[in-house]
């Protein structure tokens, strides 16, 4: 039943209502902000019972709060999942090891021992155990897109660095997943492939996946560029600084972690 009279106590309620709906949309982690919507939709399911009836506007609004704690419960069962992309970089590590590179923690390339050891790990199926081994002996995943010009006696080669980075905060056990780019350009000798020019690389993030309402922002970047030993490579130095924070309320917990990666083009 429909009410038309509006009382003062109607418009406090409703104010509060909105409020309510927008303090859970806006500024609460989604597990609590779908319980306090529902517990919007109760309040206006006690006023009707109490009342016989409700106004437009309040069962507008008690739509508008059950929509919304659907569509945050949705989400928080969505960021549960321990990772998003890591099961798709294993394909891509495992099915093509020439193109993806495992990089350990002390920046050495250790592709082809670390898809040795873990292939039948791997093949049967076992995420659980590739993410403790990720953890335990990987810092990052990485690809590398090329686009190479000659020109007369030298190649001008532009290149995008792809980083993948999986981690996991234990103090409160979530996972979190980030991808960048570095991106620039070198020049070499055509017959020697001997450095010739290059440029300090540019940096892009692109995606960020926090387990559990975990958010992150990757700072205090520093990366450079210079020639290996030999002069004919390239060596790619990132290192980046992730902040941390586990809910939409930054100032709850906040915490740094650092990670590198050196890639050779």
């Amino acid at each position: 039943m429909i009410r038309k009279e509006v009382t003062s106590r109607d418009a406090k309620v409703e104010i509060l209502l909105t409020a309510i709906w927008l303090a859970a949309s806006f500024f609460l982690c989604d597990g609590w902000a779908a319980a306090i919507c529902l517990a919007g939709v109760a309040v206006i399911g006690f006023r009707w019972m109490r009342h016989r009836g409700v106004l437009v506007r309040e069962l507008l609004l008690g739509i508008v709060l059950m929509v919304t704690a659907v569509l945050l419960l949705v989400n928080g069962i969505r960021q549960m999942a321990p990772t998003h992309y890591f099961g798709e970089m294993c394909d891509h590590l495992f099915a093509n090891p020439q193109l993806y590179r495992a990089i350990d923690q002390q920046q050495n390339d250790v592709t082809d021992v670390f898809a040795e050891k873990y292939r039948s790990t791997y093949e049967q199926g076992d995420e659980d155990a590739l993410r403790e081994a990720f953890l335990q002996e990987l810092s990052a995943i990485s690809w590398v897109e090329e686009n190479k010009q000659e020109e007369q006696a030298t190649i001008r080669t532009d290149y995008q660095i792809h980083v993948y980075l999986f981690d996991r905060i234990e103090e409160i056990d979530r996972c979190f997943e980030q991808f960048y780019v570095m991106e620039g350009s070198m020049v070499q000798d055509v017959k020697t492939r001997e450095v010739l020019e290059y440029e300090n690389p540019r940096f892009h993030p692109t995606e960020f996946y926090g387990q559990n309402g975990l958010e992150g922002m990757p700072y205090g970047i520093s990366l450079g560029a210079e020639p290996s030993e030999d002069g004919k490579e390239l060596e790619i130095c990132s290192s980046i600084s992730m902040l941390l924070s586990r809910s939409k309320l930054p100032q709850l917990m906040q915490m740094t972690e650092e990670y590198k990666a050196v890639t050779k083009i």
